[in-house]
């Protein structure tokens, strides 16, 4: 499994709801993607969140960023976001409470 942490830093507060809608779009465009697993957003503050998305591996996690995805990350930019770090991590453990 593999996993992207995104930081997102917004201009304004005001903004931060338009760019939160539009990352919500790209999920939905990841859900269709070969191999998602999950996605969060963790809330740091007012200007910033970190996103967290999973898939079964790192070639479905590179395919589920492609065009479509990367035109709404663009749209998102155009509403004062800024993708102030992406890292990449295979996942060695993890738990969940589902059998």
């Amino acid at each position: 499994m593999h996993a992207r942490l995104t930081t997102v830093e917004f201009d304004s507060a005001g903004h931060r709801k338009e760019a939160l809608e539009l990352l919500s779009a790209a999920v939905q465009v990841m859900r269709a993607s070969q191999g998602f697993e999950a996605a969060y957003y963790l809330d740091v503050d007012e200007l910033r969140i970190v996103s967290v998305v999973m898939f079964d591996s790192e070639a479905d996690l590179l395919r589920a960023h492609g065009p479509e995805y990367e035109a709404l990350q663009e749209r998102t930019r155009e509403k004062g976001a800024r993708f102030t770090r992406i890292d990449e991590y295979r996942v060695v453990a993890f738990a969940t409470n589902t059998e």
